[in-house]
């Protein structure tokens, strides 16, 4: 799938670049980059941002699928080749439409070069929203996955605690397997956390991007509008992803696996008493796992650190970007220039 990914940003940049190209002078004012060096303003093409804006798109979604460990890209091709097709094909008219009414809504003398332009232009928006349709199928079956693999380590888990005892060897045996899985069962929940710290990542990679680069002129006044809702879509996803393992998936393992052991406790005391520490010691321990915090804990991993940092990043950069800083940083210029 990597070398159709790469065949598919080779064909949005040449849209891009030829839709640039077409226009001319026409999307030099609307969309150029603009940007200070040595004291005066320049400008190079906005195509230039929009290929870095793909190229980081294409770079979340080469992660969400390397972090995804049951699913990838070559998978819902396999099990979805005509859904995606048709996806693609329902993308394109829209994008067309849209173009072509753009460009008949301009000036006279620029409706035929805008009209082409942006139809050239359709190659790189069906591209570019189509691999959000693409990202979006492939956390909804990774989280699919994640759900069915879960159901089959729980029983897996419960599965030694189940039985009679013979003796406290047997109980010994029961009691440390059955803990294996069960925390082989947890780092399978934190793992499918991963790709959504992935997004997340990459989301506010994107925002810092907008914010202190260039970028933030290729979109004008609806630059910070647009990291406020990429922001929002970030958190939501790490909350509705993070509620649905929690909720769904770790604490009611945890509740059902204490349970169990709730169930045999007077057959191990029967069995002797050589293993009952270690039984309650599985017993704290899993109950100090299930509460939020200790969830939280376990998810503290690279990826979700990485996300965590972005994002901390990501708010610093905007407290300084406010109005209210900027005010402020020109009221200190302007009293410097009348004190001089």
């Amino acid at each position: 799938m990597s070398v159709g990914l790469l065949y598919a940003w080779v064909a949005a940049v040449a849209s891009v670049t030829v839709a640039y190209w077409i226009a001319g002078p026409i999307w030099i004012e609307r969309h150029s980059l603009r940007y200070r060096m040595s004291g005066k303003m320049h400008r190079c093409s906005g195509a230039v941002g929009e290929i870095t804006l793909l190229t980081f798109a294409a770079a979340m979604l080469v992660g969400i699928d390397l972090a995804s460990p049951e699913s990838s890209l070559d998978d819902l091709f396999a099990i979805w080749p005509w859904q995606l097709s048709l996806a693609f094909l329902f993308i394109l008219p829209f994008i067309w439409v849209h173009g072509v009414r753009t460009g008949l809504a301009a000036p006279r003398g620029q409706r035929k070069r805008l009209v082409l332009t942006y139809l050239i232009y359709s190659v790189f928006s069906t591209i570019f929203f189509y691999g959000g349709v693409l990202l979006m199928a492939l956390l909804v079956r990774q989280y699919v996955l994640d759900y069915q693999n879960v159901q089959a380590l729980t029983a897996s888990a419960l599965a030694p605690l189940s039985g009679d005892f013979a003796d406290s060897d047997a109980v010994q045996r029961a009691l440390e397997f059955s803990y294996l899985d069960a925390q082989t069962l947890l780092s399978r929940v934190e793992e499918s956390m991963s790709p959504t710290f992935v997004f997340a990542a990459g989301i506010f990679a994107i925002n810092l991007a907008l914010r202190l680069t260039p970028l933030r002129s290729l979109y004008m006044k609806n630059a910070v509008l647009m990291t406020h809702l990429m922001t929002m879509l970030a958190i939501v996803a790490i909350l509705v992803a993070g509620g649905w393992a929690y909720v769904g998936n770790y604490a009611a393992f945890i509740d059902t696996y204490l349970e169990r052991l709730q169930s045999i406790r007077d057959t191990v005391a029967e069995r002797g008493l050589d293993h009952f520490d270690r039984y309650t010691d599985i017993v704290v321990n899993m109950t100090n796992q299930k509460t939020l915090v200790g969830f939280i804990t376990r998810l503290s991993n690279e990826w979700g650190g990485l996300a965590a940092i972005l994002g901390i990043a990501q708010w610093g950069a905007q407290q300084f970007s406010r109005p209210e800083a900027e005010a402020s940083s020109g009221d200190h210029q302007a009293e410097a220039e009348a004190a001089s």
